[in-house]
């Protein structure tokens, strides 16, 4: 009986040594070493393909593990930086597509009034570029809703660029003037 019972214990210690143990999830100081290098090279001067393709995975791994610890607000506040970046990433590609859903993303773990109208802005900017006329006018006009202090300079500008661009391919050239009109006079 020993002999039954010392084989059964090898057998149960060597399928323990050879399971394989899956690594814990990341902890938040390696996600935010992570995201400190991404957003170095966001910041870069001497940008290059290379640099900016390494930004994006690193904005992209840096997303991807956050999901696999526990969400706090310091983590949604990580969420939208990285959201954010990599949308302007991608829309300096001209992916509006992919820079479309990195700003929708990036939505989701903000509820500051100005990054909200700046999102709004560059959300509707992306689905006109993708000749998403519809989605484009829904985005722009929530943004010009926003109080006249909502936003930088440069964002309002864009929002009544782009909302004249659009009401002039629609035929409205009235509203279009007007609008081209707001977008270049001083705040």
């Amino acid at each position: 009986m020993s002999g039954k019972v010392f084989l059964v214990l090898l057998s149960f210690l060597l399928i323990i040594s050879f399971k394989q143990y899956a690594p814990g999830p990341p902890s938040l100081k390696s996600i935010l070493s992570a995201y400190a290098r991404a957003d170095r090279l966001f910041y870069s001067t001497n940008n290059s393909p290379a640099k900016d393709s390494a930004c994006m995975e690193g904005f992209k791994g840096v997303i991807s593990e956050i999901s696999s610890i526990h969400r706090s607000g310091f983590t949604d506040s990580l969420l939208y930086q990285a959201n954010y970046k990599l949308g302007v990433m991608f829309d300096v590609l001209r992916d509006y597509s992919k820079a479309t859903a990195s700003y929708l993303q990036a939505m989701k773990y903000s509820s500051d009034p100005g990054e909200l109208f700046s999102l709004n802005v560059l959300t509707g900017s992306g689905y006109y570029n993708l000749n998403n006329f519809d989605s484009a006018s829904f985005f722009l006009l929530r943004a010009e809703e926003s109080p006249g202090d909502r936003g930088s300079s440069e964002d309002r500008v864009r929002l009544y660029n782009t909302l004249g661009v659009l009401y002039y391919d629609n035929g409205n050239y009235l509203q279009s003037k007007k609008l081209f009109h707001a977008g270049t006079s001083p705040d």
